[in-house]
């Protein structure tokens, strides 16, 4: 009889252990154990490896993200400002459709 049949799970003491943590070498049955990249590890010590993920900063990120779209509209608001100029200060006759009149190949 194998050592792992005789031990039980840490988190389950009425059920047989079937691995043995290699991060932690403790004993678990297979609902405890999961695989993890190359290995086959408990819970804990997957969550111990992974990277955190960052946690929020409040006010701090409300107020870059609200500053990030201030600015934004700012540009945008630059651009079409400068694009309206320069539509306006195109000639009259580009504004009635009279410069396209050059270009009729209708007429003879």
């Amino acid at each position: 009889m194998s050592v792992l049949a005789r031990k039980k799970c840490v988190n389950h003491p009425d059920r047989e252990s079937v691995a043995l943590c290699p991060g932690c070498n403790r004993h678990f049955c297979r609902e405890c154990i999961s695989p993890y990249q190359t290995k086959v590890l408990c819970q804990s010590c997957i969550d111990r490896l992974r990277p955190q993920k960052k946690k929020s900063r409040g006010w701090l990120s409300f107020i870059l993200a609200s500053l990030q779209i201030g600015f934004s509209l700012l540009l945008l608001l630059i651009i079409f400002y400068h694009l309206a100029i320069a539509v306006a200060s195109a000639p009259h006759d580009f504004h009635d459709g009279s410069v396209w009149e050059v270009f009729d190949v209708t007429q003879p």
